[in-house]
């Protein structure tokens, strides 16, 4: 038998064993709860280490500004506000428990506050290992591109630290472009000398660059903005 309760399916063991005695398992597994419990965590783990990642932090005005009112440290309370893990979960103990089991991450000795464990690195490095994307679908009636599909299609090739994706500044629309960062230069590389990928169920191939000839075109004026930019600049206004 099983209940939902605030999005997340648990067990009832009397209902399993279909008896209203003590004699089902003291200590019961509900095999339903740990596997979406399993899954929700590692969702949350990817999202927050993107906020601090090499890629996003180092831009995140933001971020860096409540970071620099506590020696590095951001109130979990801030993060837990930004709408892309509101969507997730608003259970702040869930959040804490999952920065606390990450090796990118520190948390306050109170459990209140988290921090980047590394140094941020040197800007060219990554850079270096990013890449610029665009032929993704971008109509209605096509099946929605997400970060989770982008970071699925490139897996086989290499690591993916993290994904981007491109919107209009006015319409958030996607723009079918992405940024996607791999775990080094030879991997990023590699990928923009393949010349035959294509986007599942579509005819054109993607058009794949290095970031910095991207970043380095001065048509780059109105550029979409990323959509976890987006994310983090509605949640900074709410706070204001």
């Amino acid at each position: 038998d099983q209940r939902r309760v605030r999005g997340t399916i648990t067990c009832d063991p009397k209902r399993i064993f279909k008896s209203d005695s003590d004699s089902f398992p003291s200590k019961f597994f509900c095999p339903y709860t740990e596997t979406m419990g399993t899954e929700l965590e590692t969702k949350l783990k990817k999202q927050i280490e993107f906020y601090f990642s090499d890629s996003n932090y180092p831009n995140d005005r933001f971020l860096k500004s409540k970071a620099s009112e506590n020696e590095g440290f951001v109130p979990i309370s801030v993060i837990a506000s930004f709408t892309r893990l509101k969507s997730l979960t608003e259970d702040v103990a869930l959040i804490t428990k999952v920065i606390e089991a990450s090796d990118q991450l520190v948390l306050s000795e109170d459990k209140l506050s988290l921090k980047r464990k590394y140094p941020v690195p040197d800007p060219k490095e990554v850079l270096e290992r990013t890449v610029f994307v665009k032929g993704f679908p971008a109509n209605e009636k096509a099946t929605p591109v997400t970060i989770e599909s982008v970071e699925d299609f490139f897996k086989p090739l290499g690591k993916v630290r993290s994904v981007r994706l491109l919107r209009n500044n006015k319409t958030k629309s996607f723009q079918g472009k992405a940024f996607v960062e791999f775990d080094d230069k030879e991997t990023a590389t590699k990928i923009t000398e393949m010349k035959d990928l294509k986007w599942p169920g579509e005819e054109e191939l993607l058009i794949i660059t290095p970031k910095h000839e991207e970043t380095a075109n001065p048509e780059k004026k109105n550029h979409p903005k990323s959509e976890n930019v987006i994310n983090q600049q509605k949640s900074k206004k709410r706070k204001n």
